[in-house]
């Protein structure tokens, strides 16, 4: 059962997974100090979804009214993959961590 939930999040959460967490986590200053606008985030953003895509092909993508609806029929989970701490910061309502993900994996 474990093995199968592994391979159905691989091929239908990981990307939604990725991009939502790769969003949240963006910075909001530079290295050097300066804020990144909006537009400077939604390109990195869209960088970081071609990439993704090459990298897993077979990845199906769905509209986040598709992800909420299958949310409410109980059908995926919604991951939040950054750290705890950038979690404390903020996250994804009803969003749960890798970590308990694995420890129960009966949802």
């Amino acid at each position: 059962m474990v093995r199968y939930l592994i391979d159905l999040f691989k091929k239908t959460t990981f990307f939604i997974a990725a991009t939502l967490s790769l969003f949240l986590s963006l910075p909001f200053d530079t290295l050097a100090g300066e804020q990144l606008s909006d537009r400077e985030k939604k390109k990195i953003v869209y960088e970081m979804y071609a990439a993704y895509k090459k990298e897993f092909p077979d990845v199906k993508d769905i509209s986040p009214q598709d992800a909420m609806e299958l949310f409410r029929k109980r059908e995926i989970v919604f991951l939040d993959t950054r750290r705890e701490k950038e979690m404390n910061i903020s996250k994804l309502p009803q969003a749960i961590s890798a970590e308990e993900f694995f420890e129960n994996t009966d949802r």
